[in-house]
């Protein structure tokens, strides 16, 4: 099926109706065939008819699949005439427009699917008209408005998908009616207020998915009855209150969402000991303890985040013999991991003093286990001194190399003196006995770039944070360091994820910090060391560029995350997009932040489970653009050892600079040597020519134009050329592209001069020309305001086209600028001869007899054409109306030379 328009489609489909339901099957039975036999009648398209004709020998289209056609338009109103239509499948197209109402006509219709389209208003209250319907799907649209109560009327409804829309207000209890119902989906949009206790009739219902949405309060005791359940998910809303102990009653459960919820108390005892359960997401504030027996035997995945769990890992773990992932950060715990996961690592809590005690961890252990945030955060101020010394990207293994190596636990020693003058640390690391000592300076300001490179905006210097490294990563130079935590839920990344490019730019002068912005799954924070003790305005730059495209229905998603400064939550449940007002649009937060006495800043971004979570492209969690630190205090002076330093540095950035151009001067010196060059058989290197023209030096300039300046050059075997430089502004690439096919046509003409050769490298493009030794034409075209002081006129080029048709009537030549003996000779000649009326004394002798009248017409136009006064010489467009006139006169003339030739039959 080619791509095209719905609109223009489906009043095909209605013609077809009126077609089939007006003719009988046998008198005219191969239009019927066309469409209700073979399912490719119409391209890609399936029909399906009724099997049999009705009581008055008819059959009827019941079915209609146009899914993957990559149509456009609206959906037609005249659909709705197919009044046998049972199931109707436009999925996954480009329709955009309103839910045609009419579709509530079609009473037979049992499977409806708009799913995948950019679909806009609302959901057609007359949908509830539909009794038979037992399928319908509105999913990844651009739809709002609110779930119509009628809705609830669809007493033979089994599926009802609403996923991935805008929309909003409460989800009716009427849907408790629908008695058939298996399978309800209305994630992903921005639903509000309780969940209805109607959905405990819901006796046959399978899943229930209703995450992602604004939902609040508790979990209404009437799902008890819910005893069918398979999938639950309630993940990224507002709900509170325990969480029940009847879910442990659903026996055939297999997945639990809680994520991101406000629940509180602890998970029951019970749900540990579902057989059937196989993925647990997240809880928070609840706290608890891991019971003392668990049976999660076909468990594959357990994620338990910001639970507050305390006590030991149970052992029994172990006997979980389906299990692939177990996430457990940001808890209470203590104790090892246990041994059956065969390495051993603290999980929160201080860094222990000796380290020798702990074993390494690895990534590739068979059983994914997340550290804790608190651990990451531990280990790296322990090791600030040590990896400040590296320039590269710190990850998870290398970090416990470091360790290993001695950089924490016995061997290291560190201290903080405060010193005058500006020094903040010194840090003493033991490596195989050798000691180093790393003086780390305060600094009072901290500029990143997050995500992206390094620049300035605004005066201020922002370091490049385009690492995509999903761990740990250091920047030992400028004094911070970033840590990301977590995984995507719904989707497998990889590193290039964490780095995102805007697709639709913004027109601001901080243009370059939203060019790229750094996205983390979970737990994203930046670390600012050493900076003086005070107060300093912190400016934090966000853009959502991710949920943004309403083509991919991405622009449906949510992005809601909270934002910690030194420990203290400052943004709450903060959405990009609701304080921006859309996507693509900037949105900065400013706060004031205390730098005490460990000189450290820390930013911490954290998702908490809330918003979007499955909504492609399923990226969830924190996204910041950059971040901004300034003092709001006033800066001392440099030290004597800050500005010794500085000198040194700059002193040494001079030399090198000194050295580098030296060698780009010596690099460039030696490609022109060996480049070479072709000149009428001849080769040269580009350096002779350039040599050739004094070095492109203005003396040897000859003329210049458009594209660049000519010179005149003497190559060394005393060959003159003329050497055009084109600027570097030009695009060579198509100048030289046509002067290239020009030159290999071999054109030759002797008012043309020859092009010899073309050269272009990355900064010199070269033409070079056959030298004229007497000039360009330009030379001999005379203008008398100039000579006489006047200002130039729109009559200066007619007077100087006067001149050029003197010469090429009487065959003389005016070679000089100046007026010289010959122009003059040729000037007062002219005025003299006309004075007498003698014009033809000055025709070319060359010239046929007969051309003399035509000839005298010219001579008397140029006349016109050099009077001394401009006012008295005639406009060029009246110059060209005469010489058309003498070239009609000319054509005249030949015509009638012929046409005598062919009465006498002979020549003339």
């Amino acid at each position: 099926m080619p791509r095209g328009s719905l609109a223009g489609l489906l009043p095909q489909m209605s013609a077809l109706y009126n077609v089939m339901s007006s003719s009988r099957i046998t008198p005219q039975p191969v239009i019927t065939s066309s469409f209700c036999t073979d399912p490719r009648s119409l391209f890609s398209i399936t029909i399906s008819c009724s099997d049999k004709a009705d009581d008055t020998g008819y059959r009827h289209i019941t079915g209609i699949s146009m899914q993957n056609q990559y149509l456009g338009g609206v959906i037609d109103e005249e659909v709705a005439q197919l009044t046998y239509l049972e199931s109707l499948d436009l999925s996954n197209n480009k329709l955009y427009g309103a839910i045609p109402a009419s579709l509530g006509n079609l009473s037979q219709l049992k499977f409806l699917d708009l799913s995948s389209n950019l679909l806009t208003g609302s959901v057609p209250p007359s949908l509830g008209n539909l009794k038979n319907l037992a399928n319908l799907y509105l999913i990844r649209n651009l739809l709002d408005g609110t779930i119509p109560p009628s809705l609830g009327e669809l007493s033979n409804l089994e599926y009802l998908w609403l996923t991935g829309n805008r929309l909003s207000g409460e989800i009716p209890g009427e849907l408790g009616n629908l008695s058939k119902l298996l399978n309800l989906d209305l994630e992903d949009n921005e639903l509000i207020g309780k969940l209805p206790p109607e959905l405990g009739n819901l006796s046959n219902l399978e899943n229930l998915w209703l995450e992602s949405n604004n939902l609040t309060g508790e979990l209404p005791t009437e799902y008890v009855q819910l005893k069918q359940m398979f999938a639950f998910t309630v993940g990224g809303n507002y709900l509170e209150g325990p969480i029940p102990a009847y879910i442990a009653s659903w026996d055939n459960l297999t997945r639990l969402h809680l994520l991101g919820n406000n629940f509180e108390g602890k998970l029951p005892d019970e749900i540990f000991r579902m057989q059937s359960l196989r993925f647990v997401s997240d809880l928070r504030n609840t706290g608890f303890y891991f019971p003392k027996s668990t049976k999660l035997t076909n468990i594959y995945s357990l994620v338990l985040r910001n639970c507050s769990i305390m006590g030991e890992i149970p052992s029994d773990i172990g006997n979980w013999s389906s299990l692939q992932n177990l996430f457990l950060t940001s808890n209470m715990l203590s104790g090892k991991i246990p041994d059956w996961i065969n390495k051993t690592v603290i999980v929160s809590g201080d860094f222990p003093e000796n380290a020798s005690e702990y074993e390494t961890f690895s990534d590739q252990t068979i059983i994914n286990v997340t550290l804790s945030h608190t651990f990451f955060l531990n280990l790296l101020i322990d090791l600030t001194a040590c990896v400040a010394a590296t320039s590269h990207p710190i990850n998870r293994t290398s970090l416990y190399q470091i360790g290993n190596e001695g950089c924490y636990g016995k061997k290291l020693k560190q201290r903080s003196e405060s010193r005058h003058g500006g020094i903040s640390t010194i840090a003493t690391a033991a490596h195989d006995n050798h000691f180093v000592l790393i003086i780390l300076f305060h600094a009072d300001s901290l500029f990143i770039n997050a995500g992206g490179e390094e620049t300035i905006v605004n005066g201020n210097h922002y370091d490049a944070d385009n690492t995509t490294s999903n761990t740990l990563y250091v920047s030992s130079e400028k004094h911070w360091a970033s840590i990301c935590t977590g995984y995507f839920v719904a989707v497998t990344t990889n590193r290039s994820d964490y780095v995102r490019n805007i697709t639709c730019g913004v027109s601001v002068p901080e243009a370059p910090l939203y060019a790229k912005a750094r996205l983390c799954p979970q737990s994203l924070s930046y670390y600012g060391f050493c900076l003086r003790k005070g107060n300093y305005n912190v400016t934090l730059h966000f853009v959502e560029i991710i949920f943004s495209k309403d083509e991919d229905h991405s622009s449906t998603g949510k992005r809601v995350f909270d934002v910690y400064i030194q420990g203290n939550r400052v943004l709450k449940d903060f959405n990009i997009k609701r304080k921006a007002g859309g996507p693509d649009k900037i949105w900065t937060e400013n706060f004031i932040a205390n730098v005490k006495n460990d000189h450290l800043l820390e930013i911490h971004l954290f998702w908490a489970g809330k918003g979007s979570i499955y909504n492609h492209p399923a990226l969830n969690g924190p996204l910041i653009s950059a971040i901004s630190v300034s003092p709001n205090f006033k800066v001392g002076g440099l030290s004597k050892v800050e500005i010794i330093g500085i000198v040194i540095a700059a002193v040494s950035a001079l030399l090198l600079l000194l050295a580098f151009i030296g060698t780009m001067i010596w690099l460039r010196d030696r490609e022109l040597r060996v480049a070479n060059i072709e000149i009428r058989g001849k080769f040269y290197c580009l350096k002779q020519v350039k040599d050739a023209t004094g070095n492109f030096t203005r003396k040897n300039e000859i003329g210049k134009g458009q594209f660049g300046i000519v010179y005149k050059a003497e190559l060394p075997d005393k060959n003159i050329v003329a050497v055009k430089k084109l600027s570097k502004t030009l695009k060579f690439k198509l100048i030289g592209t046509e002067v290239y096919a020009f030159k290999q046509k071999n054109l030759r003409h002797e008012n043309i001069v020859e092009l010899l050769a073309i050269s272009s490298t990355d900064d010199l493009n070269l033409i070079i020309y056959e030298y004229m030794e007497r000039g360009s034409l330009e030379q001999v075209l005379f203008a008398p305001e100039s000579a006489t002081g006047q200002a130039d006129t729109n009559k200066a080029d007619v007077y100087s086209y006067g001149i050029l048709l003197l010469e090429i009537v009487s065959g003389k030549s005016n070679s000089k600028h100046e007026q010289n003996q010959e122009t003059t000779f040729l000037l007062n000649t002219a005025r003299i001869c006309q004075k007498r009326k003698r014009l033809l004394d000055l025709v070319d002798p060359i010239l046929p007899s007969n051309c003399r009248k035509q000839a005298l017409q010219i001579l008397d136009l140029a006349m016109e054409c050099i009077s001394p006064s401009h006012n008295l010489r005639p406009t060029m467009s009246d110059v060209v109306n005469k010489l058309t006139e003498t070239e009609n006169q000319v054509k005249e003339m030949i015509q009638m030379g012929d046409s005598a030739a062919a009465e006498g039959g002979g020549d003339v």
